[in-house]
């Protein structure tokens, strides 16, 4: 088996848009959704991807990343019920350790 890589992944921006959303029974949400194109090229089949990010304009609020299409495939078939929730924007990235 060969060794996943970051460097199989290209990522393009390919829109975005005015929206609105809620988490749960929180309150509506307001924002701009941004819109990627994944190609994970460290696979041969099942390697096309699109996701959502939102962004809200309350910076105080939670940012979102959800898978918007997945490649057909059982296993990935729930992914884009799902979602990675980000806590307040502090204008830095997490360390990845």
């Amino acid at each position: 088996m060969r060794e996943y890589s970051l460097e199989n992944i290209i990522i393009d921006p390919i829109g975005e848009r005015h929206a609105t959303w809620k988490f749960a029974k929180g309150p509506v949400i307001e924002g701009t959704e941004l819109l990627f194109r994944v190609l994970d090229n460290n696979y041969a089949n099942y390697k096309r991807w699109e996701f959502l990010v939102r962004v809200p304009f309350d910076k105080d609020e939670r940012l979102e990343v959800r898978p918007y299409k997945v490649p057909n495939l059982a296993a990935w078939a729930d992914l884009e019920d799902r979602s990675c929730i980000g806590s307040a924007r502090t204008g830095t990235l997490p360390s990845r350790e």
